[in-house]
């Protein structure tokens, strides 16, 4: 088990980059990319090549995922007379702020200890800002490099070591920076203390796990005879539940992910992380995401949708599967909070409310009966204007080359938008 004597410096490397700098700049954000041409690949669009000029424009941007840092050093250094306000939960991240803070001198750089989903509350209290008074925000959601490779944290089963998880977990830097009475849950807690179904729930709607049952059923057969204390204990009991790999991607990855999200509340942070974005955002701000899986990329998504005005179209995400409706990824279910649906027969229950009114809708059609067109960005039913403008018609990959420089690229989507004069629609996403 490795052995947190020391701690290595906060590093991790930022993915799309150079499109998060042109899509943050209030300036730049509403020009499209530049094309590069034909060709083949991942992505056939990307800025160009060359290094847009420096903007001088006092801004206030927030860096609501600090981490290594990466971000905020190329924000400092394509906005020269801007400032970013650093924020994570993270005690190295935190730690690596401050030493950026002192490097650069001034107030370019004003660390912020705590969740992104608290942004509102911390910025008053920290630095006495309110209502809207930031110029630009970019949430990097999911777990750092830095965080995978540090074995004592938990997060990865590469390196063995005790099942913590929590992002705001302190065994090295000291009490200045322990967050631990805030998140006393950890991982170990979960494997060892909750139920099948619970665990099964889990393992299946933060990891898309289709195996959950089964691998919930292994846990609680392994704790009986002897608790679960680290990352190789879980990833060996996962892969004995889970049965043999299904292409390379090792079988305990799923569950791990879904453990993660569950102890740090990463998907709730996020929802409310982008309402306090809504709310902070000055007219013209900007809001960036980079996300890296399906589950955040839909709460990002509908957010966008549903604060632009548009919603889903009729039948995109459902069909007719012998006698029974199904549908296309759980999005639905996902984005309702816990205390509406603790269940599969409530997912279900939803899913039909939703088909019976899509066929109202077709209905309507089909009389010609007056309804609400998505492509109009008209606002809700309820004639509240958009709060934001979509910047991104499709999610941005990264380009071949950066997933040849950095694999953990691969699996990057980037969307952004921006902020119109309209109050907050406070959507539920």
């Amino acid at each position: 088990m490795t052995s947190p004597i020391t701690a290595a410096a906060f590093s991790h490397t930022p993915v799309l980059l150079q499109e998060c700098l042109h899509y943050i700049s209030p300036i730049t954000a509403l020009k499209p990319f530049v094309t590069r041409g034909a060709g083949t690949g991942r992505r056939r669009q990307g800025l160009a090549p060359t290094t847009p000029a420096k903007d001088t424009s006092a801004y206030t941007f927030v860096d609501a995922t600090f981490g290594g840092g990466g971000y905020t050093k190329a924000i400092l250094e394509r906005f020269p007379s801007a400032r970013v306000i650093a924020i994570d939960q993270d005690p190295a991240a935190f730690k690596e702020a401050e030493a950026l803070a002192l490097k650069i001198g001034g107030d370019r750089v004003l660390p912020v200890r705590g969740k992104f989903g608290d942004m509102v509350a911390l910025l008053e209290k920290e630095l006495g800002l309110k209502g809207p008074c930031i110029d630009g925000v970019v949430f990097d959601i999911g777990v750092s490099s830095y965080q995978i490779d540090q074995g004592y944290r938990g997060f990865s089963f590469r390196t063995d070591g005790p099942l913590d998880m929590r992002m705001c977990s302190d065994k090295v830097h000291g009490p200045k920076y322990d967050l631990l009475a805030n998140s006393s849950l950890t991982a170990e807690h979960i494997v060892n203390t909750f139920s099948e179904p619970d665990l099964a729930n889990i393992i299946y709607e933060n990891g898309d796990e289709k195996k959950s049952r089964r691998i919930a059923r292994a846990i609680v057969k392994a704790r009986q005879a002897e608790s679960i204390k680290t990352t190789k204990q879980l990833a060996d009991i996962v892969l004995k539940g889970a049965g043999k790999y299904v292409g390379a991607i090792h079988p305990a990855t799923r569950t791990f992910q879904a453990l993660r999200i569950y102890v740090n509340d990463e998907l709730n942070q996020f929802r409310q992380g982008l309402l306090a974005a809504e709310t902070l955002l000055k007219p013209s701000g900007t809001l960036v995401g980079v996300t890296f899986h399906s589950l955040e990329d839909t709460i990002l998504k509908n957010f966008l949708r549903t604060t632009s005005g548009a919603t889903i179209g009729l039948g995109l995400r459902y069909y007719k599967e012998k006698g029974r409706y199904g549908y296309q990824g759980i999005e639905r279910y996902r984005n309702r909070r816990i205390s509406e649906v603790s269940s599969i027969a409530a997912m279900e229950k939803l899913y039909q409310q939703d088909i019976e009114r899509l066929e109202e809708r077709r209905k309507e059609l089909e009389e010609g009966r007056e309804v609400f067109d998505v492509s109009k960005n008209q606002g809700d039913e309820e004639g509240m204007k958009p709060s934001f403008q979509i910047l991104t018609k499709k999610s941005v990959a990264p380009s071949d080359e950066e997933v040849e420089r950095n694999v953990r690229a691969r699996s990057a989507k980037l969307r952004a938008a921006v902020r119109t004069e309209s109050e907050p629609m406070g959507a539920t996403v």
